[in-house]
């Protein structure tokens, strides 16, 4: 199979650190940034079948990867027509200034250890403060089962039905019944808090009571990220080295 991938140092060390991804689903991510940045394209039509004849993943667990992966803000994915699905991949929000072969860059900086650095506040929950009309409270929302599916996916233990922690699942919840943010940003969201390697969410074993006061900080990760794109001089790069293997 020709085609190749420069993996740079810091986006492979990135996603070695995600505690949150599962050895399968970096097998299914590293597949998914071969068959297209590897060739040369920042996303392309590809099934679920071609992934798992690469990666040697049944079907069936590269599906299920590939939902976490997105989740997780590592993958994107969309219909572009019957039974077609376009999809890239998200380089990891701590590979800082990394990308998936010299393009993508990231306007949300990250320490060595991948903790986002939080220079936005919390602005989302300002609405939430306000009181609810009977409209915004008509559509109920089960973050705190989001939240056991974000844990589960992650690989960790469910979580404890804390006094706390239920109260912020009340509070997201009217995030997401007003509008303020989509179930798809928030349980992304939860997927890169249980991801984050700060000390201070690590000593308090990523309790969902601190997620508020970091949603804008990882909505800008997810929207730095949107989708990859390849620059004219990596493709160039590309090129010319394909022109000196065939001479060689």
């Amino acid at each position: 199979m020709k085609g190749y991938w420069q993996l740079p140092h810091d986006l492979h060390g990135a996603i070695l650190r995600r505690h949150d991804v599962s050895g399968e689903q970096l097998r299914v991510w590293l597949a998914l940034g071969a068959l297209t940045v590897g060739y040369g394209k920042p996303k392309d039509t590809i099934g679920a079948g071609q992934i798992a004849d690469f990666c040697g993943v049944s079907r069936r667990n590269v599906h299920r990867a590939l939902g976490a992966l997105t989740r997780k803000g590592l993958a994107g994915a969309r219909m572009t027509g019957p039974r077609r699905v376009e999809r890239w991949i998200i380089p990891p929000a701590d590979s800082v200034n990394g990308d998936t072969g010299g393009s993508v860059k990231h306007s949300v900086k990250a320490d060595t250890r991948g903790s986002v650095k939080h220079s936005v506040k919390a602005d989302t929950l300002q609405d939430s403060k306000k009181e609810d009309t009977p409209s915004t409270t008509a559509r109920k929302v089960n973050v705190w089962g989001w939240w056991i599916d974000a844990n589960r996916d992650a690989g960790r233990p469910e979580p404890l039905k804390a006094g706390p922690d239920l109260g912020a699942a009340r509070e997201l919840g009217r995030l997401v019944s007003v509008g303020n943010v989509s179930e798809d940003e928030l349980r992304r969201c939860m997927a890169l808090y249980l991801g984050d390697d700060d000390g201070f969410l690590r000593k308090t074993g990523h309790a969902l009571r601190h997620l508020s006061g970091r949603i804008n900080a990882y909505r800008a990760v997810m929207a730095a990220n949107e989708p990859p794109t390849l620059d004219r001089a990596f493709v160039d790069d590309l090129e010319r080295d394909a022109a000196e293997g065939s001479a060689t």
